[in-house]
């Protein structure tokens, strides 16, 4: 589990985020035309619809697609065999890498709404967009957020955000914002997460140093704007040290008012 979340906090840090908060019609978005792009929506996906013939592929997991466009080779040859053997060619030069890449429309078909996306293709960095749609009813988030035991519940809410998704129904804000700052640590607060019951929020936590540090976890409750109910330290290595000159992540969850 620590290896594929540190997947995907990698993912997290390589990726463009692109946040659509209520989306209305079609969705036009900027896709990366060389690399691997992600949608996530805001429930599970059911089924897709869409034209294979312009390049692109998609695969779906979960709330999840990833989408990358179609790579052709092309090979320019000269005929070197004359009129006795005319078949006979010789490459010149290398292979040249091109992308199936043209505009396209995909639906994405979820158990209350379709969203339609417009995907144009671009030499961008690898994107990841986040759909968040607010017309989760306050009881299907209240559901959610109670329909396990406490302990589960809490845990359900941390692996959600370190797998760089937005827990059901809820609000995201992004700040990228530095909190605190010294000559050894500068702390960022990346994103808020409201709930109905829950706020959440991720921080990430760079060591400017050359020594590894424990992080100490009562220190760390000063984050938060009030006593939290759980505090997750992700340290994106095997030996749970924040190594020197790399970062960790916290999930911080607290109560609302």
């Amino acid at each position: 589990m620590k290896k594929i979340l540190a997947f995907l906090v990698s993912f997290l840090t390589l990726n463009a985020t692109v946040i659509i908060n209520n989306p209305n019609g079609l969705i036009k978005v900027y896709l990366s035309k060389s690399s691997v792009n992600r949608i996530v929506l805001p429930e599970k996906i059911l089924d897709l619809a869409y034209s294979k013939e312009k390049g692109l592929i998609v695969k779906v997991v979960g709330n999840q697609a990833f989408l990358k466009y179609k790579v052709i080779k092309e090979q320019k040859f000269e005929q070197v065999g004359g009129k006795v053997n005319p078949n006979s060619l010789k490459p010149i030069g290398n292979p040249q890498i091109k992308y199936l890449a043209k505009p396209s429309e995909v639906y994405f078909i979820t158990k209350n709404k379709t969203y339609s996306f417009l995907f144009i293709p671009k030499n961008i960095k690898p994107q990841t967009i986040i759909i968040n749609d607010f017309g989760a009813k306050v009881k299907e988030i209240i559901k959610y957020e109670t329909e396990d035991s406490y302990i589960k519940t809490l845990a359900k809410i941390t692996k959600t955000i370190l797998n760089n998704q937005v827990p059901f129904g809820y609000k995201i804000k992004t700040y990228n914002k530095i909190v605190y700052k010294d000559k050894i640590f500068t702390t960022v607060l990346k994103n808020e997460y409201d709930g109905v019951i829950y706020k959440a929020y991720l921080f990430e936590i760079h060591n400017k140093s050359a020594k590894p540090y424990k992080l100490n976890p009562r220190i760390l409750y000063n984050l938060a704007d009030k006593p939290p109910v759980s505090l997750t330290i992700f340290y994106d290595n095997q030996v749970n040290y924040l190594l020197p000159f790399s970062k960790a992540y916290i999930v911080i969850i607290e109560k609302r008012n």
